[in-house]
């Protein structure tokens, strides 16, 4: 279970971050922003091939992908690929199904060719190229999920807890004190203490709870207390990744096409999390009226940029077949992040708190509600910042077409990416070397392959297409890889040409809502992506 604290940024650390504990993790960053798709910023065309297009050529996507392929242009072309994807997400939690969904328009591809070939070069071994600027979607941050159940083995005030102890305790301050000054334990969630007490005047209970051991944190509510709470969350995200590729590719008689390219990329991703807690009930079902609500409320936006460079060849050995290599450099981002939050806790009307613990006269404090965002944190920024580079991996992708006269053609990519070789590097994080080497232990290498299929009828195309990705994860007891079924009709004429293409994709995820040593809570996400996209083109 150990990839399950890597899977997700859990900002409730960041209470602690406040506690001038300077810590930190990217490890789950280099895994998002390292991965990309070749059928998310691909045209309709090579979509409806499910991103198959290495040893195939004469495509704007080719820019990206393999510039060799741009070689095989013999008009100049401007092309752009509207899209809409439309994402459904079913969370399972403690066995309660959730579903969500989510729609987006994007244009997933756009750019000109300028060809320098034609006539001029018909005599000649070197044919002329082809240079290309395209702005193309590398890849979709934008899905939402939920869910909801009632967790019998912890609390999110267990996880504050472990926080607080992993770094050797935090600064509490008097609850005498604005309880909207600082994190949990002005809460009244958690405490250093040997004794306390929860008394509640609506119908006289007394609820009093295990004593603490000084130097080490106890939950003052929750499932500590034999209370087990219901659990409820949104987690809604946005961005894109977009890089804008210059390349060339160049046509030596026909038979060997050979090209480069730069790319600059662009992140924006944000993250947005809400988080209930309430309900606290035991094994009877007896409800505790003490605590009625514990809120917590995150928004996490990552931007940045990077560049990169993809070079590759297609060779034609025989005239019925090609056989493409492609090489994309590890992409080296420059990143910001930021981090707002906000804790609210809700008491039952007439709860008292009493404190045991003072060693002289025994205080009481009634209780009511707390709501504290960062903010309104003193002397710290309003929002939390961290800036950090990225060196993503790279990838090395072989591919053949043979073609069936002019009846149409079967494609084939096999491409190699090395996770475990990515890279981060923070002034801000205590150990980068942490970082690294947790990405060399749990990431892995990993061989993703693709098919595609095109029918020629005329003027007509017909294609359809699979892809797989691996699971990047070296030891995972639930599989994660993803998978893609694509469908693609097409129309070419002497100037003109338009394509359409339906993809369905499907990933899962395991996502952690907070982190606990034992009984780590987990939520089983399937994600179900329906992307359907047109490209409309000119030959000119």
């Amino acid at each position: 279970m150990k990839k399950f604290k890597y899977l997700v940024f859990a900002g409730l650390g960041m209470f602690f971050y406040l506690a001038e504990a300077q810590t930190s993790s990217y490890v789950d960053d280099a895994l998002l922003f390292g991965q990309s798709n070749a059928i998310t910023g691909s045209t309709a065309r090579m979509q409806g091939l499910a991103g198959t297009q290495v040893s195939l050529g004469a495509d704007m996507s080719s820019a990206g992908s393999n510039p060799a392929g741009l070689g095989m242009y013999n008009r100049s072309v401007v092309s752009f690929s509207p899209s809409l994807n439309f994402n459904t997400s079913d969370a399972t939690y403690n066995g309660q199904l959730s579903s969500s969904y989510k729609n987006n328009f994007n244009f997933a591809n756009l750019g000109i060719v300028f060809n320098s070939g034609g006539s001029r070069f018909a005599e000649e071994d070197f044919k002329g190229g082809s240079f290309a600027i395209t702005l193309q979607r590398s890849n979709s941050f934008n899905q939402n999920f939920s869910y909801a159940g009632r967790n019998r083995d912890n609390s999110i005030t267990d996880a504050f807890i472990e926080e607080a102890e992993s770094l050797g305790g935090i600064s509490i301050t008097n609850p005498e004190y604005p309880a909207d000054y600082a994190g949990p334990e002005h809460h009244f969630l958690i405490e250093d203490a040997e004794g306390y007490t929860y008394y509640n005047y609506n119908d006289g209970s007394i609820e009093i709870y295990p004593a603490g051991i000084r130097g080490s944190y106890t939950s003052l509510v929750g499932a500590t207390s034999g209370f087990t709470p219901y659990q409820s969350e949104l987690v809604k995200r946005y961005g894109d990744n977009y890089s804008l590729n210059f390349a060339w590719g160049g046509n030596y008689k026909d038979r060997v096409y050979f090209g480069g390219g730069l790319a600059y990329q662009n992140i924006d991703y944000s993250q947005e999390r809400y988080f209930d807690e309430g309900s606290y009930q035991d094994s009877d079902g007896k409800i505790d009226n003490l605590v009625q609500r514990i809120r917590f409320d995150d928004i996490e936006r990552v931007s940045g940029r990077g560049i990169d460079f993809t070079g590759g060849v297609i060779v034609r050995p025989i005239d019925f077949m090609t056989i493409g290599l492609a090489y994309k450099s590890p992409t080296f981002y420059s990143l910001d992040r930021e981090f707002e939050y906000r804790l609210r806790t809700d008491f039952g009307a007439g709860a008292f708190y009493y404190d045991e613990s003072s060693g002289t006269d025994s205080l009481y404090y009634e209780l009511s509600s707390y709501d504290t965002r960062n903010p309104d944190w003193g002397p710290v920024p309003p929002i939390l910042t961290g800036s950090y580079n990225l060196k993503t991996a790279p990838k090395l992708t072989a591919g053949t077409t043979v073609f069936v006269g002019k009846r149409g053609f079967i494609s084939g990519d096999v491409e190699f990416v090395d996770y475990q070789s990515m890279k981060v590097k923070s002034n801000d994080v205590v150990a980068d070397g942490d970082d690294n080497s947790v990405i060399s232990s749990v990431y892995n290498s990993v061989i993703n392959y693709r098919l595609g299929v095109e029918y020629r009828i005329e003027n007509l195309r017909l294609r359809a297409g699979y892809a797989f990705y691996a699971d990047p994860f070296k030891s995972s007891s639930i599989d994660v890889t993803q998978s893609a079924l694509t469908f693609g009709v097409g129309y070419r004429s002497q100037d003109f040409f338009a394509d359409v293409a339906l993809v369905n994709q499907n990933q899962n995820e395991v996502y952690a809502p907070y982190n606990v040593s034992s009984n780590q809570p987990i939520v089983n996400v399937d994600h179900n992506n329906t992307t359907i996209s047109a490209t409309f083109g000119f030959n000119f």
